[in-house]
C-alpha cells in the first residue's frame, strides 16, 4: 500500500512524497503553473497534484500500463481534485492508496451530492 504525504514548508513550497520519494509531478501529461493558495495544498488550484497522484496510484495499484494509468488519471483528476484534494487543510496531509482507491470508486459510482472518503489531515 502506497502512502502519499504532503507538507507545506512555507507559503509557496509544497512537497508531496509517495512512500518517502518525491511524487513525479507528471508535467508530461498536463502542465499547470505552480502557485500556493494559503491554507490548502495547491499545485495550481490543486489540479497538478490530483493528476500526478492519480497517475501514480493507477500505475502502482491497478497494475495498469503507464498509458492506461495516464488515461484514467486524465479522465478523473478534475473530480478527484474537487472532492478530495481541494478539501485538504493545514500544513500536512496523508492519503493511502486504499483511501485513493475508495475515493475513485466513490467518484465513479456516486450520486451528484455524495463525497468520497476523506484524507487524514494533520
Amino acid at each position: 500500500m502506497a502512502t502519499y504525504q504532503g507538507r507545506r514548508y512555507d507559503q509557496y513550497k509544497v512537497e508531496v512524497t509517495v512512500d518517502g520519494t518525491l511524487l513525479d509531478r507528471r508535467l508530461d501529461l498536463r502542465s499547470y503553473a505552480f502557485e500556493f493558495d494559503t491554507g490548502s495544498f495547491s499545485w495550481t488550484g490543486t489540479a497538478q497534484l490530483a493528476l500526478a497522484l492519480l497517475a501514480d496510484h493507477f500505475h502502482r495499484s491497478e497494475g495498469a500500463t503507464k498509458r492506461t494509468a495516464d488515461e484514467l488519471a486524465l479522465r478523473l483528476y478534475r473530480e478527484f481534485r474537487k472532492k478530495v484534494i481541494e478539501v485538504l487543510e493545514g500544513d500536512q496531509f496523508t492519503l493511502t492508496s486504499d483511501q485513493v482507491a475508495a475515493a475513485v470508486a466513490a467518484l465513479e459510482s456516486r450520486g451528484p451530492n455524495e463525497s468520497p472518503p476523506s484524507a487524514s489531515v494533520h
